[in-house]
């Protein structure tokens, strides 16, 4: 079994051997398509009432780190099972610097920085576009992440500026909607609310 396994694994690496494609024109492929040379940041927006009855409280987070799946290691190297087992430890620091982040509007820098890994959309890739790239950042992001949906997202989906009917905004705010679309209406001004997209 052992030497079809070794077998196996020899025609895998010969595989990888014979690609045209290095991680050198992959970075450049990526940088090239995720950077505008026009963007221009937007203005902060005041985006929650600033009280202790909006903010995570420590039972809250102490939930979402208890029920953190395993899942991909970011670059801090924190496994999810290392922050599954200390969450009754660490989840009181955590729901601070969770509040704090919300409060001041700011993610921090640490929870932005992600590895991409790129994953072949055909058998045999022959360039960079035909690669995908996945972004694994941090554990603790991403449960901040789900967090925010949860608790911030979803709840503003049912305001009545969301329930007016439009070809565009029906599908957009469905789990499996496109996020760039929800995005885009999320940032416009208060006074475009009632034009349709």
């Amino acid at each position: 079994m052992w030497d079809k396994v070794r077998e196996i694994r020899a025609k895998q690496a010969s595989n990888r051997k014979s690609l045209s494609v290095n991680i050198s024109d992959l970075n450049r492929h990526y940088a090239s398509i995720s950077t505008d040379p026009n963007y221009t940041s937007p203005n902060i927006k005041l985006s929650i009432i600033h009280n202790d009855e909006t903010l995570f409280s420590e039972y809250e987070v102490f939930t979402m780190l208890d029920k953190i799946k395993p899942t991909a290691t970011g670059l801090d190297k924190l496994p999810a099972w290392f922050i599954h087992t200390a969450a009754p430890f660490i989840s009181q620091r955590l729901t601070y610097h969770f509040n704090l982040s919300i409060s001041q509007s700011k993610v921090p820098s640490q929870w932005k920085i992600s590895s991409i890994a790129p994953v072949p959309k055909v058998k045999k890739p022959q360039s960079c576009q035909v690669y995908r790239p996945i972004s694994i950042t941090s554990v603790l992001s991403r449960a901040f992440e789900k967090g925010i949906v949860r608790n911030f997202i979803y709840p503003s989906l049912s305001d009545p500026i969301f329930d007016q009917p439009s070809p565009t905004s029906l599908p957009l705010y469905r789990p499996s909607g496109s996020t760039t679309a929800a995005l885009i209406y999320l940032m416009l001004s208060p006074n475009q609310y009632d034009r349709p997209i």
